[in-house]
Formats: structure tokens, C-alpha cells, sequence
């Protein structure tokens, strides 16, 4: 059983399902250690702003309606957001993160994490470990943190105002050998680098467009990197094994 201040019953979803439900009130739960073993599909948190806590153990956890705040704990965890604006982290081990719907903050934690915003403007973090983070739709800013990260831009998502696109915040091209992936086929030929970009107001002309030679759309913004430091760094997101 799962306790805040008074203790939450989690019961067994009465149609069958191997999932552990909440109510549809706000709640405070902590999962143990064993929990949800005999239940593969997780919990299940229904309405209500809920903060969830996951244990040690590798967990899938489904936050769907209300503003929430889940923690992975410690394990290779699945988490979704769900509706609403939610606060997602993975804490430690091995994450697949999906925000889901709205605008919600992503934070990997440590480990070698999968972080993608789902629909909404999304802030995605990677911090510590090599990393894939994927905006979705929506206009998101994704940053690395430390490792190798590799950061997802999508063809669909390209956009003629600069400001309606993905940002990467922290491209480490040099030091931390991070690579962008492109969607859809592209390659480093269908695209053009225009380093004309105050697009932080810091007065500096130093972040990058990344433009469709096709389409003249824009398709990310890189900040605070040169336009030739991009050369190379491209890779075909369908070559990432776990996508």
C-alpha cells in the first residue's frame, strides 16, 4: 500500500488489467520496493494533481489527468504525464520520459535517459548521462546537461518564425561530442546553417538557424554556437536502435 499523511489504497483495475489504480482525488503516493510486481502495467494515478514517488524497482507509472509531479526513484522507469502541465523526473537509472499533453518540465536525472515533451511547449533536461531528447510538437527547449546527448529536431515541426521552433540550449559539439537527429530522411546536404541570430537578446549575434534548403523553413535554433560547428554532427534519428 502506497501512504501520504493518511494512507492510499491502491486497488487492482477491476476489468482485468495488471495495473495498480489511484482515485480521482489529488494524492501523495510512494510506491515500495515489490509493489507493482505483479502488476505489469503499472499504476495508474486517474485525476487529481498527484505527487507520485516511485522505489527502487523498475516501474511504469501513468500520471493522465491533473498537474502532476512523478519521480522515478531509483530503477529504469516509464513514465507519462499525461494532461495538464507535469513535472516529470527520472531521478536515477535508466528513463523513458513522455510528457504527453500541455507544457510540462522534464528532467532526466542520471543515467542514460529517453526524454520526449509529447504535445505542449515543454522544457526537457537532461542533466547527467548520454542522452536522447526529443521536444515533439510544440515550440520546447531541450538541454543536454553532461554526456554525449543526442537531440531530435523533427521535419514537421519546421516553422518560417524562428521563434516557433525547437531550441537547444547547450550543444557541447566539442567537448561532449553531442549530435542532433534528423527526422524523415534529411541529411546534412538538405540543410543550411545561417549564424544570424540574437534570439537570447544578449546582444550577441552568436546562435544559429538551422534552415530546409527545400522549404526555407527553420528547423531548430542551436544557441551559442557557431554555424560551422555544426558541420558533422548530424545522424538519421531512425539509426537510433531504440526509437
Amino acid at each position: 500500500m502506497a501512504s501520504n499523511s493518511s494512507p492510499v489504497q491502491l486497488i487492482p483495475d477491476p476489468d482485468g488489467s495488471l495495473r495498480l489504480l489511484a482515485s480521482d482525488t489529488s494524492e501523495y503516493i510512494t510506491l515500495f520496493q515489490g509493489e507493482l510486481t505483479n502488476y505489469p502495467d503499472g499504476l495508474w494515478s486517474l485525476a487529481g494533481d498527484d505527487q507520485i514517488t516511485g522505489s527502487i524497482d523498475n516501474e511504469n507509472i501513468f500520471a493522465n489527468q491533473g498537474q502532476d509531479s512523478i519521480y522515478g526513484g531509483e530503477g529504469n522507469d516509464q513514465v507519462f504525464g499525461g494532461q495538464q502541465n507535469d513535472q516529470i523526473f527520472g531521478e536515477a537509472g535508466d528513463d523513458f520520459l513522455r510528457g504527453d499533453m500541455d507544457n510540462d518540465v522534464i528532467d532526466g536525472g542520471s543515467g542514460t535517459d529517453q526524454l520526449y515533451g509529447g504535445k505542449g511547449d515543454d522544457q526537457i533536461f537532461g542533466q547527467a548521462g548520454k542522452d536522447i531528447l526529443s521536444g515533439d510538437l510544440g515550440i520546447d527547449t531541450l538541454t543536454g546537461g553532461e554526456g554525449g546527448d543526442i537531440f531530435i529536431l523533427r521535419t514537421d515541426e519546421a516553422n518560417s518564425n524562428p521563434q516557433q521552433v525547437d531550441v537547444i540550449a547547450d550543444f557541447e559539439w566539442f567537448s561532449q561530442n553531442d549530435k542532433i537527429a534528423l527526422t524523415d530522411g534529411l541529411t546534412n546536404a538538405d540543410l543550411n546553417y545561417q549564424q544570424l541570430m540574437d534570439y537570447e537578446g544578449d546582444g550577441l549575434v552568436n546562435d544559429t538557424v538551422i534552415v530546409l534548403v527545400q522549404t526555407q523553413e527553420i528547423l531548430g535554433v542551436v544557441l551559442n554556437v557557431d554555424d560551422f560547428a555544426l558541420d558533422g554532427v548530424f545522424l538519421a534519428a531512425n539509426s537510433l536502435n531504440f526509437l
